[in-house]
């Protein structure tokens, strides 16, 4: 990786970018030409045929970056991470959503401004009668609207997954959609956020059940548009993807079939990959 990255600085410099150094890892960074992208997933892709473009922003998951964007991640959401689904899992989209991380902690300000010009250009898309959905934490969950007015962006809809129950009820912007997202270690809090009428996504390995705790449930995997997912008190349910197929924490609810892979994967030593992108500290780029 951190061969790679020395690589594409060089390339951004020979195009006349400038290229910075992470104070954390020594790696390079430069800005980007775009933070939010559309398309290349299947699951916005099925949004499209609804009639909406996505665009999301995706960062280096977790403490990957050096800096933790995950706050609440747990160890089989780690496992789990759609840092390894699809694009995700090469190396150059990694390498890419790690400049992004380290250009939004080294200088937010250029990084939120830039976000900002993206979001109006966008905002005046929406407004010329074109349905435009955002969601910023891609493989991140980070408090953006802490640090954004969404409500500026009146022709937009922004949505997120979180683990962190008390932003749902947080005032948020009336365009902001929060679904909370369940994990081995959260079933608790998914289960008051469910009888608080809020909407939980939970990830199944077998096939989809009708009901979950006795919460009805719709289809997740139909597209990702989560702020069309019907209110009060709905389980989301996801497929496994990725790393997520082999899980063996709890992160996904398994049936009769997955529970028995799980126990034997237990057995036979299995365990949990670290994601080979995380860079050392003080590792300057060569």
């Amino acid at each position: 990786m951190v061969t790679r990255n020395a690589a594409e600085a060089r390339k951004r410099e020979c195009r006349g970018i400038s290229v910075q150094t992470d104070s954390l890892t020594g790696l390079y960074w430069w800005r980007p030409a775009e933070l939010l992208r559309s398309g290349g997933d299947a699951k916005t892709s099925k949004g499209e045929s609804l009639g909406w473009t996505t665009y999301i922003l995706y960062l280096a998951p977790s403490d990957l970056s050096g800096r933790q964007v995950c706050a609440m991640a747990s160890k089989g959401c780690r496992f789990a991470c759609l840092f390894t689904a699809g694009r995700g899992g090469m190396a150059t989209t990694q390498l890419l959503r790690l400049n992004k991380t380290f250009y939004l902690y080294e200088d937010r300000d250029g990084f939120l401004a830039q976000l900002e010009s993206e979001l109006d250009a966008l905002n005046l898309q929406a407004r010329r009668g074109k349905r435009i959905a955002i969601r910023l934490n891609g493989t991140s969950d980070l408090p953006w609207h802490l640090w954004l007015d969404m409500g500026r962006w009146e022709s937009l809809v922004f949505y997120d997954y979180t683990k962190f129950a008390n932003r749902l009820g947080h005032d948020l912007a009336p365009n902001y959609s929060l679904t909370f997202s369940r994990s081995e270690s959260n079933e608790a809090q998914a289960l008051d956020v469910l009888r608080s009428g809020g909407n939980v996504a939970v990830v199944f390995g077998d096939e989809l059940p009708a009901t979950w705790h006795g919460f009805p449930l719709v289809q997740g995997d139909a597209h990702d548009l989560r702020f069309l997912d019907p209110k009060g008190g709905h389980v989301v349910g996801l497929t496994a993807k990725g790393s997520a197929k082999g899980d063996a924490s709890g992160f996904v609810v398994m049936g009769d079939v997955g529970q028995a892979w799980a126990r034997e994967s237990e057995r036979a030593g299995r365990s949990l990959p670290v994601l080979a992108t995380a860079p050392v500290a003080g590792g300057r780029a060569a």
